[in-house]
């Protein structure tokens, strides 16, 4: 009982420096909405004390015109009848005004499911509201403009032509039977094609058959009298470049009599985004998942209960080798560790670092004890090799817990089937060391 005692002290005290030390801004939040206990990028994000924040509504935090966001589905939360909710809100701090933000919810049932706690997320997005912003007045600009030379066409269509022309975007008039009515020079560096050529045309022509066929229904939208847009266009497969298209449909005297095509490059802009995706989900050190891509590979896996084996790492002897070679070694010895498991497991596997020196494993259709003993043999072997840092050959082991979910066994949370390798992880290492042990063994 002692001994159990002092685990569960430890993976309580663990979790504590974890939940606190954790790069993202999140806070533990009672159902009436008062802020338990903030970690410390939460309190830095709010400019507040952990004082004051603690048994503060979470509500005075936000700005009274987005509370109303909010009520409804947290009150869905606490009943059981939702499990998360993501709104974008606007937080009050102190000195700075309002500070745009990305509350994600998420509720923490015991095991009858009922609610006891919410864990709050908090995501500073003012910088992607200000590019989205920016886009938007953008997008705006440039369909007052086209539709403004548009109107002209009659009186000037040269004068139409030369300033479309000049415009780093896709812009063309496409009549109700699918046919070119005006297309700018864009065109001619997109498709080859003159845009004096494609007049008359049918689109159906012009574009590849993959790509009419995902924006026909764009299309169809416009025609039908509604603004509408398509993310993520790729022209050809020969050209990189990603596109962001705006179908506004051509509305006279209350007819629709075609629609205007806005189609601006954004590949720049989803580069950019892709790079943050892959700052929030990626450990820097070793360039393996983080905590958060692995609990959602994780929650995903259990919803399609399929079969799976989930290992639980610890590196034996890490902190001997931080001790005693400082922590660039250290570093090293993590980014080897990672580079062997990536190594000997499949592609559609999953190595991801939890924290400090552990990582976990998700290795999919392990459908019996046999094959999960082989892999988390092999785990053990791979990680005790020596590992060469700065010309010294040091050495660590491994103890590995390994929980395996069987299609058709009860569901379980992301956190149940941690904890469960974690427990049988503690097991191993109590037995001796660099050795694994299953759950239930």
């Amino acid at each position: 009982q002692q001994a159990e005692q002092g685990a569960v002290a430890s993976s309580e005290a663990r979790f504590h420096r974890v939940f606190d030390n954790s790069p993202t801004s999140k806070a533990l939040v009672g159902l009436d909405g008062r802020i338990l206990e903030p970690n410390r990028e939460f309190c830095q994000l709010l400019g507040r004390a952990k004082e004051w924040l603690v048994l503060t509504r979470l509500g005075e935090l936000i700005d009274p015109q987005d509370l109303a966001k909010l009520d409804e589905p947290w009150q869905r939360i606490v009943a059981g009848e939702q499990d998360a909710l993501v709104i974008e809100v606007r937080l009050v701090t102190p000195g700075n005004g309002a500070l745009w933000s990305e509350l994600s919810v998420s509720a923490l049932r015991n095991e009858r499911g009922v609610t006891e706690q919410l864990v709050v997320f908090v995501r500073d997005i003012t910088e992607r509201r200000r590019r989205q912003q920016q886009l938007q007045r953008y997008q705006a600009t440039l369909e007052q403009q086209v539709a403004q030379r548009t109107e002209e066409l009659a009186r000037s269509q040269e004068t139409l032509q030369a300033i479309a022309d000049n415009i780093p975007v896709l812009i063309a008039h496409i009549g109700t039977h699918l046919e070119y009515r005006f297309n700018n020079a864009v065109y001619r560096q997109i498709f080859g094609v003159e845009p004096t050529q494609l007049k008359g045309r049918k689109v159906q022509e012009v574009l590849p058959a993959d790509v009419y066929q995902q924006l026909l229904p764009c299309f169809q939208k416009a025609l039908a009298g509604e603004r509408v847009e398509a993310d993520n266009v790729r022209y050809s497969l020969d050209d990189p470049r990603i596109w962001h298209a705006t179908y506004v449909p051509d509305i006279r005297n209350g007819k629709v009599e075609g629609f205007f095509v806005m189609s601006l490059d954004v590949t720049e802009r989803k580069r950019k985004e892709k790079t943050l995706l892959d700052q929030a989900t990626l450990d820097p050190l070793t360039g393996l998942p983080n905590r958060a891509a692995l609990h959602e590979e994780l929650d995903f896996a259990l919803k399609q209960r399929a079969a799976f084996a989930l290992f639980f790492i610890d590196l034996d002897g890490f902190k001997q080798v931080n001790d005693q070679h400082g922590h660039e070694a250290g570093d090293a010895v993590l980014q080897a560790a990672a580079g062997r498991m990536l190594a000997i497991m499949r592609a559609d596997d999953m190595v991801a670092r939890l924290a400090g020196d552990e990582f976990v494993v998700i290795a999919q259709a392990v459908a019996n004890q046999a094959s999960a003993r082989d892999i988390a043999r092999k785990l053990c072997d791979v990680l005790s090799a020596p590992v060469a840092v700065e010309g010294v050959e040091v050495v660590v082991g491994a103890s590995i817990g390994v929980y395996l979910n069987l299609s058709g066994h009860d569901p379980q949370s992301a956190e149940e089937a941690l904890a469960l390798a974690d427990k049988a992880m503690y097991e191993a290492k109590r037995g001796g060391r660099n050795r694994f042990r299953l759950v239930g063994d």
